[in-house]
């Protein structure tokens, strides 16, 4: 039994998740074009070196966020893609899919948007049209912590370019860069400004955006628990923030977060999972 709005490759298969990817897409291209192309050109004219001294994290920090947020996308969760893996009958602590037609491991769930159960499912994301589970929630996290930081840095950038301009020196500048549509219709601004207006508000969008997004991560992983498995109450699963940033980061959790070019093989296959009890069980065995 297929669900509706089911995803069809790597694109979403609804328009909401559509609208809310291509959002995100252009959002972030338009961002780096105009920082790269106006912004930095403009504060160091006469300063070659110091335009390339900010060129390079800009790029460092926008080419990581790109390259995240499509490797979310290509790095499917779904259990459909491992099915040849799944056994026939049914184990201890696993449950069956109606909707699937599969036996599914522990911590999956199934996502209607996404037409499948989630390994190690922990919310679905309509910015990216994709469910954040086992084989995606690190690329995720550097998703994250690459954008808050670019678009802070964004956010430091077109001030100064601004100020530069004489552009914040009165109310009407102030709403052209918050609300530059308003005062585009009110005629505050002219063309030009308008753009400035628009990818200033993204760029406070966006870093305001990434911080939630960063803390409610940082609650579920403090508390060693998925998304899903918060709202549902499930506990048994439970491990310390360490444990929980081993399981996303894999073998290099430490640095892994920093880009998703640093190579972390996952701790296991996402089949596998235990609950705390029987990790503590094995833990005790060891010694």
């Amino acid at each position: 039994m297929a669900s509706p709005g089911a995803r069809r490759g790597i694109f979403p298969g609804n328009g909401g998740d559509m609208f809310g990817l291509a959002f995100m897409q252009i959002g972030l291209i338009a961002i780096l074009a105009f920082e790269f192309y106006e912004v930095l050109p403009s504060l160091y004219a006469d300063d070659p070196d110091g335009k390339w001294n900010h060129m390079i994290p800009v790029i460092f920090l926008f080419g990581n966020t790109l390259l995240s947020f499509w490797m979310v996308i290509w790095n499917n969760s779904g259990l459909k893609s491992f099915a040849p893996e799944l056994p026939a009958k049914l184990k201890p602590g696993w449950t069956y899919c109606q909707f699937c037609q599969l036996n599914a491991p522990p911590r999956s769930s199934h996502c209607f948007s996404c037409g499948t159960c989630i390994l190690r499912r922990d919310h679905h994301c309509v910015f990216t049209g994709s469910c954040i589970g086992f084989q995606n929630h690190r690329y995720f996290l550097t998703f994250l912590l690459n954008f808050w930081i670019g678009s802070g840095y964004a956010i430091v950038m077109n001030t100064k370019y601004l100020h530069q301009a004489g552009r914040l020196w009165n109310y009407k500048d102030i709403i052209s860069m918050f609300l530059p549509i308003p005062a585009y219709v009110m005629g505050f601004t002219a063309h030009f400004n308008f753009v400035s207006g628009v990818m200033c508000t993204l760029s406070i969008v966006g870093f305001l955006l990434a911080a939630v997004m960063a803390y409610m991560q940082m609650l579920h992983i403090v508390y060693g628990q998925t998304e899903y498995e918060r709202k549902h109450k499930i506990t048994d699963f439970v491990v310390d923030w360490k444990g929980t940033l081993r399981e996303i980061g894999g073998t290099r959790w430490y640095i892994a977060f920093i880009s998703p070019l640093v190579p972390s093989p996952a701790l296991g296959t996402g089949l596998d999972l235990q609950k705390a009890s029987e990790k503590k069980a094995e833990d005790i065995k060891s010694v």
